[in-house]
């Protein structure tokens, strides 16, 4: 997987690195609580200002995946927002894709600007957020969850486990 993703433009990005692994907070909705955000490439080319998400996969992506997976990187852009502003760039999106196959792949694929995209993703975040203030918590236990959450004193799940 290194050698694919070393041997790839994903590795040499265009124009200049601004930020790697960059912890971003800001507000999206005066409504909503700031949120958090780590976001895993931001580089500026003469053009735009590009942000990039890196995952990884059994398999390719393809267009559609990187439709469906879009909403973080919609939230990154709300969120680099100011950054973007101030260098008069436009905001470009897109996946590193790194297969964990026989055969490693490192692709890219742009995620396309949607109509309405934005106040999708704050509809949800508005849901979310009256869902928490309401204290509604549905419990997910998995090691993976339990080890971190902060709502374990208020969870039947955790308590019976």
């Amino acid at each position: 997987m290194l050698e694919a993703f070393v041997g790839s433009p994903l590795a040499k990005p265009s124009g200049r690195i601004l930020a790697i692994e960059e912890t971003v907070c800001g507000t999206v909705d005066d409504d909503l609580p700031d949120v958090l955000a780590r976001v895993d490439m931001v580089h500026a080319d003469r053009d735009c200002l590009h942000v990039v998400d890196f995952k990884t996969s059994r398999s390719r992506w393809n267009e559609a995946k990187a439709a469906e997976a879009a909403e973080q990187l919609v939230l990154y852009r709300n969120l680099l927002g100011g950054m973007a502003r101030s260098l008069g760039k436009p905001v470009r999106l897109g996946f590193g894709v790194l297969t964990k196959a026989k055969n490693p792949v490192a692709q890219y694929l742009p995620v396309p600007d949607q109509a309405g995209h934005v106040e999708r993703l704050l509809g949800t975040i508005r849901q979310l957020w009256a869902a928490i203030t309401a204290g509604n918590f549905y419990p997910n236990p998995s090691p993976m969850n339990c080890s971190t959450c902060g709502y374990k004193s208020n969870c039947p799940a955790f308590s019976q486990g």
